[in-house]
């Protein structure tokens, strides 16, 4: 139940571990909510970036592809432990000296490996079973093409779905189980 504490020159908790409570500060002597590691410091902007807080970098070489993650795991059987999904702010591109970047969103099917599902681009469109979007909203199903958007309140529920029919183009609308076939 022992304290350490390391200093720097403009912050007497620059690391702080708290021998009672198990907690690791960084920049802090005071954990919110019981977390594990607390990071604290003043947030700055620049050219829209955060400074100051938390940042996951890759130390690999300059390429596509390339880029911090943040994985997210925990026991699947006793204590034996996997990885369930993760995100990663990757480089969009393989050329020098261009830093645009994209969001990569992974998941994971039991028995498969941790796969892309939906990326944001560095132009801000969003793909959801693709990896180029070609739109701001773009969504892909290969095997059962569909979107369906659902609303209501605490006694009604309406649903609007849209389905591609066949490869030739025909689009089928549906609102509360009723279908229209758009050629």
């Amino acid at each position: 139940d022992v304290d350490f504490r390391i200093e720097s020159n403009g912050n007497a908790n620059m690391l702080f571990v708290d021998g009672g409570s198990d907690n690791i500060g960084l920049g802090t002597a005071t954990a919110i909510d019981s977390s594990l590691v607390q990071i604290e410091g003043t947030k700055a902007l620049s050219a829209g970036i955060p400074q100051q807080q938390l940042n996951i970098s890759d130390a690999a070489s300059m390429a596509i592809d390339k880029g911090g993650a943040i994985g997210f795991s925990g026991s699947y059987t006793g204590t034996t432990k996997t990885t369930f999904g993760s995100i990663e702010g990757n480089k969009e591109n393989g050329t020098d000296t261009n830093y645009a970047g994209y969001l990569r969103f992974n998941t994971r099917v039991h028995g498969g490996a941790n796969t892309e599902r939906m990326r944001i681009t560095s132009a801000g469109r969003i793909g959801i079973g693709t990896t180029s979007p070609t739109s701001t909203a773009h969504f892909y199903d290969s095997s059962d093409m569909k979107l369906v958007l659902q609303g209501g309140g605490s006694s009604t529920i309406a649903n609007v779905g849209i389905n591609m029919v066949d490869s030739d183009g025909d689009v089928q609308f549906r609102k509360s189980c009723k279908d229209f076939l758009v050629k």
